[in-house]
């Protein structure tokens, strides 16, 4: 029996720690001016608000999973968990910057969890997939050739 294939997001969890954390230790800078002191506290205010962001965003990226068995694919962590027998998958629409499986009323997106930004070039980052690091599209394309299904473009 074939094992069951399982793609995670990279772990970016450590980083978006690490950002959560240094934006919560940014001191307020006090001066004699109120405008810089209160627009230094309204400062922190949101960098407070992006830190409890990157806390939820990390938790939500850390539960998602696709877990390919050899009949059927597994949605874990993006609400309940779905699982789609790959005869019943009938397309896989390329879908802006991510994938749209059809697959009846159990159809479901793969969406980039988070993209690196390089020199103004935005990628998707990708999966560990049996811990080792693939690239974002190959989750659909494995998906396609188990589903015995082609790409289409989203109209």
């Amino acid at each position: 029996m074939p094992e069951t294939v399982v793609y995670r997001p990279v772990d970016i969890h450590a980083w978006l720690k690490l950002g959560s954390e240094s934006l919560k230790k940014s001191p307020v800078q006090r001066s004699s001016d109120l405008r810089k002191t209160v627009t230094g506290a309204v400062g922190k205010a949101f960098d407070i608000g992006k830190s409890a962001l990157a806390d939820v965003g990390g938790l939500a990226i850390d539960r998602l999973e696709y877990r390919l068995h050899e009949d059927r694919i597994e949605v874990i962590g993006v609400g309940p968990t779905k699982s789609v027998p790959y005869e019943q998958i009938r397309r896989i629409e390329v879908h802006g910057k991510g994938y749209r499986v059809e697959a009846g009323s159990l159809s479901f997106t793969i969406r980039p969890y988070a993209h690196l930004l390089v020199s103004s070039v935005k990628v998707p980052l990708g999966w560990k997939r049996n811990r080792m690091d693939v690239a974002f599209h190959l989750l659909a394309d494995e998906i396609a050739a188990r589903a015995k299904v082609s790409f289409e473009e989203a109209v």
